[in-house]
């Protein structure tokens, strides 16, 4: 049987395997004595130089040496010498112009065999390795790349391999970071970097890199503080990777400086704590100039009230109701400014309950119709076919839509005829939406001006203002409650031949009610003094707890004229012990700020006595503070129900009506 191993000796298999590895052989011959040098080659060889038969040896060789490229034949010299020299291997690598393929790279390596008679013989092989070549000039570019890359990022990129012993590598960029050299890349010079870092990094590292946490896969990433010599506090961003190689972990990363960003977000940060301590501050003052200027106003426009229902001559009638007119108006523009200030601070809460809309429509055209008929205008309302009128929504914020815009076109029109038209656009199953459209024949607005009629505060011009008066809050005002109730105001205009408001408001459907009941008037809706519920008001027992005797005189005869029995407590103390020594109360009215002891803490301690009644009795606040959060911090605190002052006639009844009733069959 032949031998295994015979196939290694067999010419044919040597051919193939150098074939397939794209190597040839040669043998040069190089004659001391002046002769040309030869060349002899293989099969392979042939190929390899693009020749089909094999040429004289001396053409051969000036083939192959003629066809290296010319800054690259010395080099090539010098390996052969070095080959005689020494008698050793040696190998060099060049490009070599192939007659069909063009320039490809050639690794050649050699020895010296014999020394006979002067002539030097020359033995070694050719290896095409321009697909090497090609891979490695791919991975110098790539490197290239990622080195300009980190250059123009900032980058740092280090390795550090942990085997037999623990090894370091980094870039250029990373020992600039650092404030290292290239020598400092020794354990013991890593103790003077550890002693630059902030402690708190220093933590940080021993934590997230414990030698536990060493596992292939593994990428922790945090930032720390380094304390550069020159340059001070420097904060890098740190993340590696943990593999494996071998017996080995490996752990690659890199850091980039982010001190700016940090500096940055600091800034912001500032900025943001400076920003909320202004609007705290903001807060704080509208707080309480709100409460200040609603407290005499309350006794103003009580006051005012209360003469009104006197004898009074026609003149000191007409003195007295502008007067209640010119309050009502800086009530208006004092919770405008509020409720702007609450939708700039995305605080202003939207009801979502049933309402009727004919009856909303009804208190706005009583109020316009007033309006317009004083500046010899006619106001009409337009509610077309197929509108639905139980709806789903806020109705406070519809009315104060429609109030301000149909205001604004009273007030800037002197003739003709202002309406409100109430078209439906879009409906389904469960919802609706409206169009409300106002015209107007007033001063109209030019089309360069009309994007600017929402800002705050803002009149066209001067003459404007000083003819047509206001502060500049309602179209603002009203774009932002429509934009927060889902809509869309626009508004089509031109001088002198007025303007058209639109509004666009979803809202949901509501079921019909069985019957209207007095919980439909709550909440501040404007009704005739007429259809007070003054019959359910005779009667009642109230306690007061005021401090302000203004404000005692108005709230004291106010309830009189309702035929209310009242009690005086003059602080929230003073109102504990009253009601601790007598329950038959139907309502407290509790003044918020008051000396001794404050409102919430009457109402707490009034809740929590045990006496009989102390949990359910109603009691209504009865307070300047009107700011956001007012109304719920008395809910907190106990209270049954939240009332702004200035106090309105008609809210007060209505609430007596609704929370005195009640507790009275409570009682009985």
């Amino acid at each position: 049987m032949r031998n295994n191993t015979d196939i290694f000796n067999s010419p044919e298999w040597m051919s193939e395997a150098l074939r397939i590895g794209n190597t040839g052989l040669w043998a040069i011959e190089l004659d001391t004595r002046g002769g040309a040098p030869r060349m002899m080659v293989n099969e392979t060889m042939l190929g390899l130089l693009g020749l089909e038969a094999h040429p004289d040896p001396e053409a051969c060789y000036s083939h192959w040496f003629d066809r290296i490229e010319e800054g690259y034949r010395h080099g090539v010299e010098e390996a052969v010498q070095a080959i005689i020299a020494t008698r050793q291997h040696h190998e060099v690598q060049y490009p070599w112009r192939h007659p069909q393929r063009g320039v490809i790279f050639v690794r050649c390596g050699g020895r010296l065999l014999s020394d006979v008679d002067g002539v030097l013989r020359v033995k070694g092989y050719h290896q095409d390795v321009s697909e090497l070549e090609t891979m490695r000039g791919q991975l110098r570019e790539n490197l290239s790349r990622l080195e300009r890359a980190c250059r123009i990022g900032g980058i740092g990129v280090f390795e550090c391999v942990r085997g037999g012993r623990l090894s370091f590598s980094a870039n250029d960029i990373f020992l600039r970071q650092f404030a290292l050299s290239p020598q400092d890349l020794t354990l013991p010079a890593f103790h003077g970097l550890w002693r630059r870092l902030a402690p708190a990094s220093r933590k940080l590292i021993v934590e997230k890199l414990r030698r536990s946490e060493w596992k292939p896969g593994h990428s922790p990433h945090f930032e720390i503080e380094y304390m550069h010599p020159e340059r001070g506090s420097i904060w890098y961003d740190f993340q590696c990777e943990f593999s494996r190689d071998g017996d080995a972990l490996r752990a690659v990363g890199y850091t980039a400086d982010v001190t700016q960003r940090k500096e940055h977000e600091a800034s912001l940060r500032a900025a943001k704590e400076a920003a909320e301590a202004a609007n705290r501050a903001k807060s704080t003052f509208l707080a309480n100039m709100s409460h200040e200027i609603r407290t005499p106003m309350n006794a103003i426009m009580g006051l005012t009230y209360l003469a009104l229902k006197t004898d009074l001559t026609a003149e000191q009638y007409g003195y007295l109701s502008r007067i209640s007119e010119a309050s009502a108006t800086l009530l208006g523009l004092l919770k405008d400014i509020l409720d702007l200030t609450k939708v700039e601070a995305n605080r202003l809460d939207l009801e979502q309950r049933d309402f009727h809309l004919e009856r909303e429509l009804s208190v706005l055209s009583s109020v316009m119709g007033q309006r317009a008929e004083e500046k010899g205008l006619s106001f009409s309302l337009h509610l077309a076919p197929g509108v639905p009128v139980r709806l789903v929504g806020d109705p406070l914020r519809l009315r104060q839509i429609l109030l301000n815009l149909c205001g604004n076109a009273v007030k800037f029109s002197d003739e003709g005829e202002v309406s409100l038209d109430i078209t439906p656009v879009q409906a389904s199953g469960q919802s609706v939406r409206l169009a409300f459209s106002v015209r107007d024949r007033g001063i109209g607005i030019a089309p360069e001006h009309i994007d600017r009629i929402f800002d705050p505060f803002l009149q066209l011009d001067d003459s404007s203002t000083r003819r047509h008066g206001g502060a500049g809050l309602g179209l603002a005002i009203s774009k932002r409650l429509v934009e927060l109730m889902g809509g869309a105001l626009t508004v089509e205009s031109s001088p002198e031949h007025g303007s058209v408001f639109r509004v666009e408001l979803p809202f949901g459907l509501s079921a019909p009610a069985p019957r209207e009941n007095l919980d439909a008037f709550y909440g501040g809706i404007d009704v005739p003094d007429t259809d007070l519920p003054l019959a359910k008001l005779k009667g009642q027992r109230v306690l007061i707890a005021e401090d302000n005797e203004i404000n005692q005189y108005v709230i004291e005869n106010m309830l009189t004229r309702f035929e209310v029995t009242t009690r005086l407590a003059h602080n929230g103390q003073e109102a504990l012990e009253i009601f601790l020594k007598d329950q038959d109360f139907d309502v407290i009215l509790m003044d918020v700020q008051m000396p001794v002891m404050n409102g919430y803490e009457a109402v707490r301690r009034i809740r929590s006595s045990g006496v009989p009644g102390a949990e359910d009795i109603p009691i209504l606040a009865m307070t300047a503070h009107a700011m956001y959060g007012d109304a719920e911090r008395s809910l907190a605190a106990g209270m049954t129900a939240h009332l702004s002052k200035p106090i309105d006639v008609r809210e007060l009844a209505c609430a007596l009506a609704r929370w005195g009733n009640a507790a009275r069959r409570n009682r009985t």
